[in-house]
């Protein structure tokens, strides 16, 4: 792997929040469906040194529903969009500044929510240990919320 000089090493990290939707059952179940929106892009840009990185902006999930319901986090790795095969390994998320709820690629945060309007707020850091494992350019991941009925 090629040396990289830190003065010029950017590495810039986004993640799209993606909604998905699983509600089965009949039609009548099917009337108290969760009414949800998402918004904004959870960025990170970080330095050409090692080093722990808070987001840039955040994203904003928000779900209302009138029956319980299921909440998964889950998220996909932020891997490199250039030539070569790369991820950033330690990379961490967590709703509504609580780091007590959290996520990462792997692992998946399930939440059970009675009836009723909620709001989430989704924060994340990244730590880079070392330049030589970290191409520099841009890298992009996925942060999943699956919503379903709780049994």
């Amino acid at each position: 792997m090629k040396k990289r000089n830190p003065a010029f090493c950017l590495i810039i990290a986004s993640l799209l929040l993606v909604l998905v939707i699983s509600w089965c059952g009949s039609a009548q179940e099917n009337q108290k469906t969760a009414a949800t929106t998402t918004g904004g892009a959870l960025n990170f840009l970080l330095s050409g040194y090692p080093g722990v990185f808070r987001e840039n902006t955040i994203a904003y999930y928000s779900v209302q529903s009138k029956q319980r319901l299921t909440l998964q986090f889950s998220a996909s790795p932020l891997t490199y969009l250039g030539q070569e095969e790369a991820a950033l390994d330690d990379v961490y998320y967590w709703i509504n500044n609580n780091p007590n709820l959290s996520f990462r690629p792997g692992k998946s945060l399930v939440l059970d929510e009675k009836p009723g309007e909620y709001e989430f707020s989704i924060h994340g850091k990244v730590t880079i240990k070392a330049l030589e494992a970290q191409p520099t350019g841009k890298y992009k991941g996925t942060i999943y919320v699956t919503a379903f009925p709780a049994e």
